[in-house]
């Protein structure tokens, strides 16, 4: 796949070849926007996709400019522009199919088929793509979450980790691991409870660390965005 991909683009088929061969068609992409898979994104006219600041694409998204099923009833290929806004997370092996424009503040859950239009404001899931709540109601519940689960709570809320050194996060690190170590939890009565949070603990900080080590790209970044990707197994999209 990826020689095949390299051949299509005259290149080696690397992530980066594949970004600024886009780039360089007339794709507009904003500010600290993060995309992990570019090899998602239709080559064949790339100038008709438009995508915002402040914005989340995980792994393995397509996002299509045409489609070509009417040719089998003899009425050519339909094209059509892709219009991504600002503060958008597509969740992962999502499809944009053409003449979709997606609103501000949205969220497409994993594996969903963008089909029309999506308003602001709003958090999307499903194939066809149907509304699930407000973007507000979708901000509370994980504020909530945060106040219940060690790796949202006391380690900072994951748009900020982009300017946190990595002593900062160490430190925040030391200071859960230490809670909920087994040792210090041996006559706990949810000592069982500790250790799954300690192991949690574990597992969020090297996937912060590897994410780190990696520019935060995952294999492809634009922009400098949260290097959580979503770290959390959240269901609304994993990497």
């Amino acid at each position: 796949m990826r020689k095949l991909i390299g051949e299509i683009f005259g290149r080696h088929g690397s992530e980066d070849a594949q970004r600024e061969y886009l780039l360089s068609k007339g794709m507009k992409v904003g500010k600290n926007t993060n995309i992990y898979s570019w090899s998602g994104i239709d080559a064949g006219k790339p100038w008709l996709i438009e995508i915002g600041d402040d914005v989340t694409i995980s792994s393995n998204v397509t996002i299509l400019t045409h489609d070509a099923s009417p040719c089998k009833v003899g009425c050519g290929t339909k094209l059509g522009r892709v219009r991504i806004g600002n503060n958008v997370f597509i969740g992962t092996r999502s499809i944009v199919l053409c003449n979709v424009s997606i609103g501000d503040n949205v969220i497409v859950g994993a594996g969903s088929i963008v089909t029309r239009d999506l308003p602001s404001d709003g958090v999307y899931a499903g194939s066809p793509v149907r509304r699930i709540c407000s973007f507000d109601e979708y901000r509370k519940k994980y504020e909530k979450l945060r106040e219940e689960r060690p790796a949202f709570d006391k380690i900072k809320p994951w748009n900020e980790w982009g300017n946190a050194t990595d002593e900062e996060i160490k430190k925040a690190y030391r200071k859960l691991s230490r809670k909920y170590h087994p040792d210090a939890n041996i006559n706990n009565p949810n000592k069982e409870e500790a250790e799954a949070k300690f192991k949690e603990v574990q597992q969020a900080y090297q996937k912060i660390m590897d994410e780190r080590a990696r520019g935060y790209s995952g294999g492809g970044t634009y922009g400098n965005g949260s290097p959580f990707g979503n770290t959390y197994g959240d269901p609304f999209g994993g990497m």
